[in-house]
């Protein structure tokens, strides 16, 4: 039986986001012999891991040892000088550009900061904030986001990179902390 992976397990374990992942196998490999597509998932074999590491340039030491490879291109360039493309992802899906969560929280980031959420995404786990002396967009993740609106100021703590937790319990009521 030949070795096959899933595509979406490639995602976490290269540190490549999703989208490039899949326009790289389109471009790249053949249907049939490379991948193929199994309960609504892209399952990928030996030969076409080799093939789409070659690709995105990324050393087999690397691949092998499940370290995080830097990605050769960004998915869109244009998307990610403005973050729109990355705020418009964020809609769907929380693990976008950091890769993967792990669940640690530093202790040099454990100390509290104030962000003001910006706006609601579709992702009932997350909404986007910003600190209050300004600066960029920012992932604050929630509990539930149906309580929160637009305005509130929000105590949190940074999880990784551009990632933030709320400190404490959420609002008991809509709009109000």
């Amino acid at each position: 039986m030949e070795e096959t992976v899933w595509e979406s397990h490639l995602t976490g374990r290269w540190g490549v986001a999703r989208e490039t992942l899949r326009e790289t196998r389109q471009r790249v490999l053949e249907e049939g012999r490379d991948w193929r597509t199994v309960a609504n998932r892209v399952v990928l074999t030996g030969e076409g891991v080799r093939k789409l590491q070659a690709a995105l340039g990324i050393p087999v030491e690397d691949a092998e040892n499940g370290q995080k490879a830097a990605p050769t291109a960004p998915a869109s360039a244009g998307a990610a000088e403005t973050g729109k493309g990355r705020e418009k992802a964020l809609g769907g899906d929380l693990l976008v550009g950091d890769g993967p969560f792990t669940g640690a929280v530093s202790e040099k980031n454990a100390a509290a900061a104030r962000l003001r959420v910006m706006r609601l995404v579709r992702n009932p786990r997350v909404v986007l904030a910003r600190r209050l002396d300004g600066g960029e967009v920012l992932r604050l993740r929630v509990r539930d986001n149906g309580k929160y609106r637009p305005g509130m100021e929000v105590p949190a703590r940074q999880v990784q990179g551009d990632l933030y937790e709320v400190v404490g319990r959420g609002p008991r009521w809509v709009g109000k902390w």
